[in-house]
């Protein structure tokens, strides 16, 4: 049952689409959507750090929706003591997890039936709005009429890099970019970072800026579990040292000689066996 439009002042959960888009408009004093807007164009394109920058104005867009949906009903949307808004399940219990769905809608609200009709970052405010109205006993917005399909879509695989991007950035909101993870660690410039992959500088910049190919995901995750592994059994500021010293245990090479040979995979069980025989020990 749908509740009475009398129980909230918000626009945001009028009737009226028109009142609707306005609403979403002047959010955070008319500046939220066109921010979104911006880096959702750059993060179509290709843009890893756009993709972030998208993500992160979607989290605060949804929070703006939802804390809306605060003021409208109360007894769904509720904030508890230390500041975070989670939904009432049907038991009474406050759950974080249906908001934490909710801002996985970023990846498909691009492509979404609002898009055939509506200016990008409008079209993914509306759709954000529309399941938040579901949320607390409203109808859904009404597309009408409706456009059959979407609007237009960047080719399909600038489209599902952008979709890996943005889950990516979801599932690690405070991640730093795996590249520059390795930097940091093995104390390299991006010249060396490109010699341990085989490439010029120029196609690491690219990786930092659109991300990385899908080809290269397995062999920097290996490397940043090897960082992983001897950060917290090195003494702070040894790994790039260690790791252009010639060890016997990798046949008189250095770390980093290991990893330009692609032999990586190995490096990392003889790093794990090092140490597992240091605590038998």
């Amino acid at each position: 049952m749908e509740m009475a439009a009398t129980r909230t002042a918000s626009a945001l959960f009028s009737r009226n689409l028109e009142g609707v888009r306005r609403a979403l408009r002047e959010l955070d004093g008319g500046e939220l959507l066109p921010a979104l807007g911006f880096q959702l164009k750059r993060a179509l394109e290709g843009s890893d750090d756009a993709t972030r920058e998208y993500v992160r104005c979607y989290h605060a867009l949804t929070l703006r929706v939802l804390d809306e949906a605060h003021r409208a009903r109360p007894d769904v949307v509720v904030r508890t003591a230390d500041g975070h808004l989670v939904l009432i399940d049907v038991k009474g219990a406050p759950r974080r997890a249906p908001v934490e769905a909710l801002e996985t809608a970023s990846a498909e609200a691009p492509f979404g039936p609002w898009t055939a009709c509506f200016p990008l970052e409008e079209a993914v405010a509306l759709d954000l709005t529309s399941r938040v109205r579901q949320l607390i006993g409203l109808r859904a917005l009404d597309l009408s009429p409706a456009h059959p399909g979407v609007g237009e879509v960047v080719d399909d695989v600038t489209g599902l890099r952008f979709l890996r991007r943005v889950r990516f950035h979801l599932n690690h909101p405070d991640e730093e970019h795996p590249l520059r993870r390795l930097m940091d660690a093995f104390g390299l410039s991006k010249t060396e970072l490109a010699s341990l992959f085989g490439v010029r500088r120029q196609a690491v910049d690219q990786w930092l800026e659109r991300g990385l190919p899908a080809e290269r995901q397995e062999k920097v995750q290996t490397l940043v579990a090897i960082c992983d592994l001897l950060e917290r059994k090195l003494k702070p500021g040894r790994l790039a040292g260690a790791a252009r010293r010639p060890a016997d245990a990798y046949g008189g090479k250095t770390m980093l000689e290991l990893i330009v040979a692609d032999q990586h995979r190995e490096l990392l069980e003889l790093v794990r066996n090092s140490f597992d025989w240091a605590s038998a020990a």
